[in-house]
């Protein structure tokens, strides 16, 4: 006996094991779209989230369930531990930038302690200089796949300019996890606004340093920015809304590729808001899969395969890259 090619049982064979779809449980497509982006960088973040009480560990059990694609999911367990200590799911509509943000503060209060740690082994943060970065980068060790850190080095604008001595009026060093990026006429991709935000000088014109004798040296300053740590994820939250909550005509396109002076980075998901403003709408998630990383589109429950080029029609408002080996 032979099997029919065009029987069911032959057709389930061909067919691709596609990532789960969430249930929507009352406008938790927000919870739906920033789970199903987190499930596409599931080999960085399972381990780490595990590690972090009951809270990620059910999350990373959720993210596993969401990849093996078996049946739709619904993170009951998960939202239960969840709220249970934060008290933030509720049927109401919710912004799905700021659920990602308690979901990576899970983890937050290990990396500001491990910060803290790295700073007091220093002297001075003054012998961290543009000159002695490539020393300073094993000083600043971060257990988790999505913290970087970023040094900002105020520097009197004659000084700069003339590469002599320099004056540092001020030096900051900051750990980050998701980067908010601002549209602006100046600015229309993401690899631009990335490396404005990273690397990219802000001179203040109207700054005056006054030295340590009493003495001014010149008018005008130079914020010069120093990645001091970049993660292994880039969580990366688009703008989109005016003061008045309504949606602005300023974009930023959506690149595959993001690089820059020592970096380089592969878009791994984007979450997408539609809806003219803030108040409602609906959040979209799209994300790779699989081993030949092929694009599918995750709204709740529906999941299906799109082309790549779908993903750069769209205008996103969470973004997740990943470094590129």
């Amino acid at each position: 006996m032979t099997l029919d090619p065009d029987s069911s049982r032959f057709n389930m064979r061909k067919v691709k094991k596609l990532p789960s779809g969430l249930i929507n449980l009352g406008n938790s497509c927000y919870l739906s779209s920033v789970l199903q982006l987190l499930a596409s960088a599931e080999t960085a973040l399972i381990d780490h989230f595990s590690r972090c009480g009951v809270i990620g560990r059910e999350l990373a059990d959720v993210l596993t369930e969401i990849n093996e694609g078996s049946h739709l999911v619904r993170p009951i367990e998960f939202i239960k531990s969840f709220t249970g200590s934060m008290g933030f799911f509720s049927s109401e509509q919710q912004d799905a930038h700021e659920f990602l943000l308690a979901l990576l503060n899970l983890t937050l209060e290990t990396t500001r302690s491990e910060f803290q740690s790295s700073l007091a082994s220093m002297e001075s943060l003054k012998t961290i200089t543009s000159g002695t970065l490539k020393s300073s980068q094993s000083i600043f060790k971060v257990r988790n796949p999505f913290t970087g850190i970023l040094m900002n080095e105020l520097i009197c604008l004659p000084c700069a300019i003339k590469k002599k001595p320099r004056h540092i009026s001020s030096l900051r060093i900051e750990p980050f996890s998701c980067v908010t990026l601002t549209p602006t006429s100046s600015c229309s991709s993401v690899n631009e606004a990335v490396y404005k935000h990273f690397c990219g000088p802000e001179k203040f014109s109207d700054y005056l340093n006054y030295l340590k004798d009493g003495g001014k040296c010149g008018l005008g300053a130079v914020n010069q920015k120093h990645p001091l740590l970049l993660p292994e994820l880039l969580f990366l939250h688009v703008s989109l809304l005016s003061e008045t909550f309504m949606k602005t005509d300023q974009r930023i396109e959506t690149e595959l590729e993001l690089s820059g002076p020592g970096y380089r980075y592969k878009l791994q998901a984007a979450v997408v808001h539609v809806g003219a403003n803030g108040f409602s709408g609906h959040f979209i998630c799209y994300r790779r899969h699989g081993r030949r990383k092929s694009w599918i589109k995750c709204d709740d429950s529906r999941v299906g395969e799109i082309k790549e080029d779908e993903i750069l029609k769209q205008r996103a408002y969470l973004l997740l890259y990943q470094k590129d080996a």
